[in-house]
């Protein structure tokens, strides 16, 4: 299981992937850690997801709309999920801490929530 801890500075790279320079000058595209999961079956939690900037919460709505497809611009590519992957995200309620902000109706609907607040109060 991979875990990313998102805040304000996420950047869209480390999700998807940026170009990097080789030890001889050259330019290749490495893959972001949400790219990786998606391929390899793996387990990833977005920790704090509606702390993520707009720009990358964006880049998770094809992947979690109905044809579950992730996108990468920089390479034009299209990578269809893993049958083993799996998403799951967690955040704070919006307005209760700073910086926290609604997530979009598209994300609202593809990711179930689960409020853990009484199950918490139980303790």
């Amino acid at each position: 299981m991979v875990r990313v801890n998102n805040h304000e500075q996420t950047d869209v790279q480390e999700y998807l992937g940026s170009y990097v320079p080789t030890e001889d000058g050259k330019l290749v595209f490495q893959e972001g850690i949400l790219v990786e999961a998606v391929r390899k079956g793996n387990w990833i939690v977005l920790d704090e997801l509606n702390l993520a900037p707009s720009e990358v919460l964006e880049a998770l709505n094809r992947l979690l709309e109905f044809n579950k497809e992730l996108y990468i611009p920089e390479t034009q590519e299209v990578v269809k999920p893993h049958p083993q992957f799996m998403l799951f995200a967690t955040q704070n309620p919006p307005n209760t801490y700073g910086g926290r902000k609604h997530l979009s109706c598209c994300l609202e609907i593809e990711l179930p929530n689960y409020n853990l607040t009484k199950y918490l109060k139980m303790k």
